[in-house]
């Protein structure tokens, strides 16, 4: 059996965001780690403060039948490091 569907209505949506943040260690970053028997290595942090920003964009389609298609890419990037990623999710209900 076969079912036609007229008259179909679609949302969409443009997604723009933003972001900067700001991390502080409260105590001291030097950590101690070694495994049971073994000589300890102790790991400096040269860092007691961390600052990034983050850039988004993407958009979502959502159509009357509940399937909604979303793709997102987003870049971090501080004096450290710079991160790209991108996804696409697709949902339906049923």
């Amino acid at each position: 059996m076969r079912v036609r569907v007229m008259n179909k209505r679609q949302f969409r949506l443009a997604i723009l965001a933003a972001g900067a943040f700001a991390s502080r260690h409260l105590t001291n970053t030097d950590v101690t780690q070694g495994l049971e028997g073994a000589s300890k290595t102790k790991v400096l942090s040269d860092r007691n403060t961390d600052y990034y920003g983050e850039v988004g964009v993407g958009f979502v389609n959502i159509e009357d039948d509940g399937d909604e298609l979303r793709l997102l890419s987003k870049a971090k990037f501080s004096d450290k490091l710079n991160e790209y990623s991108a996804s696409l999710d697709y949902g339906m209900k049923f």
